[in-house]
C-alpha cells in the first residue's frame, strides 16, 4: 500500500505562487524583447510598459500579501 504524505496549504500555494511569478518574469523578459524590437513607436511602448508592470507588480504584492496571510 502506497502512503501520501499529507501536504499542506501553505506549501501548495507557496509552490503555484513560485510558479507564478517565474511566469511572470519570463513573460516580462518577453515583452521587454518584443517592445524594444517590433515597438511602433517610443509613446506607444511607454504606455503598454507602465501599464503592464503597474499591472504586474499590483498583482505581485497582492498575491505575497495573500500568500504571508495565509501563513
Amino acid at each position: 500500500m502506497l502512503i501520501i504524505p499529507p501536504i499542506s496549504l501553505p506549501l501548495v500555494c507557496g509552490l503555484l505562487l513560485g510558479a507564478a511569478l517565474l511566469a511572470t518574469l519570463v513573460m516580462s523578459v518577453v515583452f521587454i524583447y518584443h517592445w524594444k524590437r517590433y515597438g511602433m513607436g517610443a509613446s506607444a511602448i511607454f504606455f503598454a510598459a507602465v501599464l503592464y508592470f503597474g499591472a504586474a507588480a499590483f498583482f505581485t504584492m497582492a498575491s505575497i500579501s495573500f500568500y504571508s496571510a495565509l501563513r
